[in-house]
């Protein structure tokens, strides 16, 4: 029995000296009209971050703080997981803001939709604007912007929602699933994927997996993305968090494929920086070594 209605988890790292935007806009939110939890799961953020995480649990009594030294954002997810208590629960990043009515269409399609397993929306991106104008559809979505329009539309592998934000069914997404720790961001490691792989073991149990256009955050870019190089890192990681995904859930013929298919256009001098990710990242796999970066 679930003692909760909503169950929010924000991972954070923070590393400024006030609270995330996230944290803020739940504040402002109306989620308390809903019997909810908010877990701050501090996952190594600076001493003068603790005390103010610590002090909004105090303030606010359906807010609740848990620090872990381990890093890595599927690692404080998880623990996210076990400690909550909701019939439905949501993960937010720390850099987004969210949008008012999301908790109430939240609500009402988990209702509505008995086989939805996980639910997400829209991802509005704010930054400075002749940057964000200036930038390709990939690079975009490297951003985590998300609009497939204003439809409801279930989802298929592998354009899930975003774990920019992201809601789960807590009876489809028990302690047993969670997310691989083999996945998502740990220290400076630019992996992803890890909502992606989570969603996709869902849909194999038969759960629906839908976006739902009247669920909005707007996603604030940090300084750091505004460099090429971001972009082009975050592009090799992207390629090894698909290597590592193929490696769980493909044939290893279909991975040596796609590994060929690579080292041919590297050869013609045509592969892509997510493609040597991907290469690199297969190659680690299969002689099982074992490198941090």
């Amino acid at each position: 029995m679930c003692k909760y209605y909503f169950s929010v988890v924000i991972c954070t790292q923070n590393r400024g000296k006030k609270l995330t935007p996230t944290l803020l806009s739940l504040v402002e939110s109306n989620l308390q009209q809903f019997k909810s939890e908010v877990w701050i799961i501090d996952n190594g953020s600076t001493l003068s971050n603790q005390t103010l995480h610590q002090k909004l649990a105090r303030e606010h009594s359906y807010f609740r703080y848990y620090y872990t030294p381990i890093s890595g954002l599927s690692h404080a997810r998880n623990i996210g997981l076990k400690l909550a208590q909701g019939q439905y629960i949501c993960f937010f990043d720390d850099d987004a803001i969210i949008h008012p009515g999301w908790f109430e269409e939240a609500s009402k399609f988990f209702c509505h939709h008995p086989q939805a397993g996980a639910i997400g929306g829209k991802i509005h991106l704010q930054g400075k604007k002749n940057f964000l104008a200036s930038l390709s559809p990939i690079q975009k979505l490297m951003l985590s912007a998300f609009d497939l329009g204003d439809e409801i539309q279930e989802l298929r592998y592998n354009n899930y929602p975003r774990g920019t934000h992201i809601a789960f069914r807590s009876s489809a997404i028990n302690q047993d699933l969670g997310f691989n720790t083999k996945l998502g961001r740990k220290g400076s490691q630019l992996l992803s994927y890890e909502e992606i792989e989570l969603c996709y073991r869902l849909e194999q149990r038969g759960y629906q997996i839908y976006y739902v256009p009247q669920l909005e955050v707007t996603h604030l870019i940090r300084s750091e993305r505004l460099d090429p190089k971001w972009f082009t890192s975050r592009a090799f990681w992207q390629g090894r968090s698909e290597a590592i995904f193929d490696h769980l859930h493909r044939e290893r013929s279909f991975q040596m494929k796609k590994c060929f298919s690579i080292l041919v256009e590297s050869l013609r001098g045509r592969s892509r920086p997510s493609e040597k990710g991907y290469l690199w990242q297969t190659f680690l796999l299969v002689f099982q070594i074992n490198i941090s970066d």
